[in-house]
């Protein structure tokens, strides 16, 4: 390759970046000033506040979504088992109607949906069986990949898609392993991106507006757990930024929202083992409690002779003055004290009680970053400190146990719980004779 043609290649990756940052920021800002403009309605010193019209759009995004989902579950309900057209572009043959709702959670601009009894009412190949992929190149330029139902016969799927055509220029035509994601992609393709578009069509019609409404596939998960609304995790396997047919490694992506593990006030050690503990659990597709408690065994052997800093929570507190009574002569808080700001108050009241340790640290004030732990001692169970700066000549000793239950299994167990098994007790003891096994 020629620094000539290097050259090129450079100049036209710079130019699409270039081309990717404006509409990127083009984006942005109009998402910004359009949630701004939003709160403005709802802000009763904007000269158009009108709270009736700042509920109208947070009713009108409801209805959409919720129309959204009952579409969804209708079609999968109701005409799937019929729709001979859609199972003819998938390569399909389906056998079964399918007898429950599909959707699984909804979000402010999302529907989560649930393809596992879809897929089994198919012929659909499932590893190790095969499917067949088709990458195309036609004459033009263009070039298309999909994956279609590994049942059919070699010559019944170049027949399909024309494979034959003088505007193809070269294909391949190979069997594949058959994967869940490749269908959802299939039949975004052949079906859902059109659905969407056909019922929103329908329902701007019916509300007198155009449609704006634009539905399309952005991630692929094999498992999901969700804990609450806005709190779940997914092992993410595909994203609209990645070609179609492409995957991710299984486990590579956890994505989480809402819970400790990406949490920047968590501590880094909790994140770490939360991460790992959840990988576990979506590699395992029969959980096994007794195996996973060994696990947590090893983490809390971990916690005990970790560095403070890794298994610290990170906070600020803020008003000191409104709950601190006195932290020179005495340790003295008014009732109801935050657990931030009770660490810091005795951090102070040690420091101020051992002047000959003022020279290497400082007093704390609300406002900063501080790391805070739960501690053994009859004065106070909080206590916190600069992060770098563990005071060990007067910090009270880490009550590690604690910390293990709060930071670890603590949010683990709401996990457990939600996937239907009963919170593990902090011995961390399994009776052999529970009926779970």
């Amino acid at each position: 390759m020629t620094d000539e043609v290097i050259a090129k290649i450079k100049k036209s990756i710079e130019e699409q970046n270039a081309i990717y940052t404006k509409y990127h920021n083009w984006e942005q800002g109009t998402k910004i000033m359009i949630n701004s403009f939003y709160g403005g309605l709802g802000n009763n010193f904007m000269y158009f506040f009108d709270p009736r019209l700042a509920e109208c759009i947070t009713k009108q995004g409801k209805s959409a979504i919720l129309y959204a989902e009952r579409n969804i579950n209708d079609y999968f309900l109701n005409h799937w088992y019929e729709d001979t057209a859609t199972h003819a572009k998938l390569g399909v043959r389906v056998v079964r109607p399918v007898k429950n709702p599909v959707t699984v959670y909804i979000d402010t601009d999302s529907v989560y949906s649930q393809l596992d009894e879809v897929i089994s009412t198919t012929n659909w190949g499932l590893s190790p069986k095969t499917n067949w992929r088709i990458d195309i190149k036609y004459k033009d330029g263009k070039e298309y990949s999909t994956v279609f139902c590994g049942a059919n016969p070699r010559e019944d799927v170049i027949d399909y898609f024309d494979l034959d055509s003088d505007e193809i220029e070269e294909y391949s035509l190979k069997e594949v392993p058959g994967e869940a994601k490749d269908f959802a992609i299939r039949l975004d393709d052949v079906f859902l991106s059109g659905y969407f578009k056909k019922i929103f069509d329908k329902y701007a019609a019916e509300i007198n507006a155009d449609n704006y409404l634009n539905f399309e596939l952005e991630t692929y998960s094999d498992a999901g757990i969700w804990l609450a609304k806005k709190k779940y995790m997914q092992n993410i396997r595909w994203t609209d930024s990645m070609p179609r047919e492409d995957i991710l490694d299984n486990f590579s992506k956890i994505k989480s929202k809402g819970v400790e593990l990406i949490q920047a006030s968590s501590p880094a050690f909790a994140r770490s083992k939360l991460t790992y503990l959840v990988r576990w659990i979506f590699e395992h597709k029969k959980f096994d409690l007794k195996e996973f408690v060994k696990e947590l065994r090893k983490i809390r052997d971990e916690i005990y002779v970790a560095n403070p800093d890794d298994i610290c929570w990170n906070k600020k507190a803020t008003e000191y003055l409104k709950w601190v009574v006195d932290d020179n002569k005495e340790l003295v808080m008014k009732k109801g004290t935050p657990a931030t700001t009770k660490g810091i108050a005795y951090y102070n009241y040690m420091l101020n009680n051992n002047p000959k340790y003022k020279n290497r640290y400082a007093n704390l004030v609300p406002g900063n970053k501080c790391k805070y732990y739960y501690c053994k001692s009859g004065i106070c169970e909080m206590f916190a400190y600069e992060p770098g700066l563990y005071p060990i000549e007067f910090a009270p000793e880490i009550d590690r146990k604690m910390m293990f239950e709060k930071t670890i299994l603590a949010p683990i167990n709401r996990i457990v719980e939600a996937i239907g098994f009963p919170a593990i007790e902090g011995d961390l003891i399994v009776l052999n004779t529970m009926r779970l096994f």
